[in-house]
């Protein structure tokens, strides 16, 4: 809508209950999660096995289930499909904070005012565009010289400009160093990332502000 003068388009509005649109998230992560269960595998006659594995040989998987019991398979191939969880970096002051992460995001009912997104991946990016165009004053963070670093350099400053047209600050080759809890109070605190000649802190004021890490 803010681009719909560009395609023709002389005025486009939309409101919307930022609740609704969360909970309809969950409601359609609950519909798709019943294909992705072990019930489902268990039923079309995979052997599914809970437990770490380890491949100790090109031909072996070794399982330690969670009584500390080991087996081990052996097999032709072996396909490494280990999707991914949310990581909480070891950065002083955040885990106090509790910080929210890409599965525990969609539980919030209230629009942050601020919101800073740890983390350039392509979830990362996802989080950042979606709450920044809800809303939210969105800043995000990435180690590394681009966001979506895995991608074509062209396509990851094509995104990163239209991040900043939408008013989102970008910071790469940035690290966060510290949040600072004042006075024993979650909000507000502050976030003091690293970029390659300074520091900098962003002050939460009286806004609340979630620091969010999303992946790589």
């Amino acid at each position: 809508m803010r681009r719909s003068k560009e395609l023709g388009i002389r005025s486009a509005s939309a409101d919307f209950d930022f609740a609704d649109v969360m909970e309809r998230v969950q409601r359609v992560v609950a519909q798709v999660e019943p294909h992705d269960s072990v019930e489902r595998y268990a039923a079309l006659g995979v052997d599914c096995v809970k437990g770490a594995a380890r491949i100790v040989s090109p031909w072996e998987v070794e399982v330690t289930a969670d009584d500390g019991r080991k087996k081990t398979f052996t097999t032709k191939a072996i396909v490494i499909a280990a999707g991914a969880r949310p990581f909480i970096p070891p950065i002083p002051g955040l885990k106090e904070a509790q910080p929210l992460t890409s599965d525990s995001v969609w539980e919030i009912r209230k629009l942050p005012r601020r919101l800073v997104v740890l983390g350039g991946g392509p979830i990362g990016s996802e989080l950042t565009q979606c709450f920044a165009r809800l809303g939210a004053k969105v800043t995000q963070i990435e180690m590394l010289a681009r966001i979506l670093s895995k991608e074509d350099p062209e396509f990851s400053e094509l995104v990163a400009q239209r991040f900043r047209d939408e008013g989102i600050d970008v910071l790469v080759n940035h690290k966060a160093k510290q949040v600072l809890v004042e006075a024993g109070e979650k909000d507000p605190h502050r976030l003091t990332v690293c970029g390659l000649t300074y520091l900098r802190q962003l002050d939460g004021s009286n806004d609340p502000v979630k620091a969010g890490y999303t992946g790589l």
